[in-house]
C-alpha cells in the first residue's frame, strides 16, 4: 500500500470532522441535553470526542514506527543529546 493511497481515509475524516464542527443549524436550538447542557455544547462535545477517536486511529495504524527505529538507532544511549529536564545543575548554570 502507498503512502498516497494511506493518506485518502485520514484526509476524509478531516474534512468530515471540520465540517460538522461548523454547527450553524443549532446557533438558534434552544433545547438542553440532559436539562443543563445546550445542543451546541452538546454536538462540540460529540465531535471533539470523534476527533479524538479519529486522531487515536491515525497514530496507532498510520504512525511511520520505522523512523523511530531509525532516530533511536542514530544515537545511542551514552550518546543521545539531553532533554532540558535531564541536565544538571552544572550545565543549568552555563
Amino acid at each position: 500500500m502507498n503512502r498516497k493511497s494511506t493518506l485518502v481515509p485520514v484526509v476524509v475524516v478531516s474534512g468530515i470532522l471540520l465540517i460538522l464542527h461548523q454547527d450553524y443549524w443549532l446557533w438558534t436550538n434552544k433545547n438542553l441535553v440532559f436539562g443543563f447542557i445546550p445542543m451546541g455544547l452538546f454536538w462540540h462535545l460529540g465531535v471533539s470526542l470523534a476527533a479524538v477517536a479519529s486522531w487515536a486511529f491515525v497514530t496507532h495504524y498510520y504512525w511511520p514506527f520505522e523512523k523511530d527505529e531509525v532516530a533511536s538507532n542514530l544515537y545511542p544511549d551514552s550518546s543521545r543529546p539531553k532533554h532540558d529536564s535531564q541536565l544538571s545543575e552544572e550545565e543549568d548554570l552555563r
